[in-house]
């Protein structure tokens, strides 16, 4: 499920794109590239290019909606607030995402993967409707 997940970021490529972005849509679709292969095969090495690569994605798209000040900022902080509890809280609790359950686990790294493509999505287009 996580594969599938993964193809959700095909939306912030496609937004980033038609917003005339085309170094971040190109980032999204790397993304949707490298994390379905990943979540597909689990292959460690292919985790060493996820990670970075979700992380410098964050920071190019944070420096591209900050510009949207008000319009853009509600949503990403929404994302900021899931991710942190899921990922962060989830990891030192050892639930959440990091549950060893899988079948618990799943639910929340696809809603992350679906809250980061639908947050960045809008946040990009509302950045771009205000520049």
């Amino acid at each position: 499920m996580l594969f599938l997940s993964s193809f959700s970021y095909i939306l912030p490529c496609i937004v980033c794109y038609s917003v005339g972005q085309p170094a971040l849509a190109t980032l999204y679709g790397a993304v949707v590239v490298v994390s379905s292969a990943y979540h597909a095969t689990k292959n460690p090495a292919i985790l060493w290019l996820d990670v970075p690569l979700a992380h410098i994605n964050h920071l190019l798209t944070l420096a591209f909606i900050v510009k949207g000040g008000w319009w853009s900022m509600p949503a990403y902080f929404s994302w900021l607030a899931y991710a942190v509890t899921a990922y962060y809280y989830g990891q030192r609790t050892k639930t959440l995402i990091w549950d060893p359950d899988v079948d618990r686990a799943t639910p929340w790294h696809m809603g992350l993967h679906a809250l980061t493509s639908l947050c960045t999505a809008y946040s990009v287009f509302v950045t771009a409707q205000v520049e």
